[in-house]
């Protein structure tokens, strides 16, 4: 007694192993190159998210800082005292009543 695996006809339906373990390395492959493009996406994400923290934080200085000096530079008409909003610049470079232009102010 003979055991067919096939029908009479010789149609053979399926996939060999060959088939089966090449689409299995192209399906590991895909997945792979899929993860480390993911894991790539999110570190630069987080980068670039520190980055831009770390310009709002600069431009947000550079703002105050441009304040401070447009308002020790240009005195109002009547002189105050520094208050404790003011920033530290603000209060250390406040100007007397004379004519700002006549004054010299030293930054080293």
């Amino acid at each position: 007694m003979r055991i067919r695996l096939c029908p009479a006809g010789g149609d053979r339906s399926g996939f060999t192993l060959l088939e089966l373990l090449v689409s299995l390395t192209l399906t590991v492959i895909l997945m792979g190159a899929v993860g480390t493009s993911l894991s790539m996406f999110y570190r630069y994400r987080g980068l670039s998210q520190q980055n831009s923290l770390a310009a709002t934080k600069r431009r947000g200085v550079l703002e105050d800082l441009s304040s401070d000096l447009r308002r020790v530079l240009r005195p109002t008409e009547a002189p105050q005292k520094p208050s404790g909003t003011q920033s530290f610049l603000a209060r250390s470079l406040m100007v007397d009543e004379t004519d700002v232009s006549e004054q010299v102010l030293d930054f080293s």
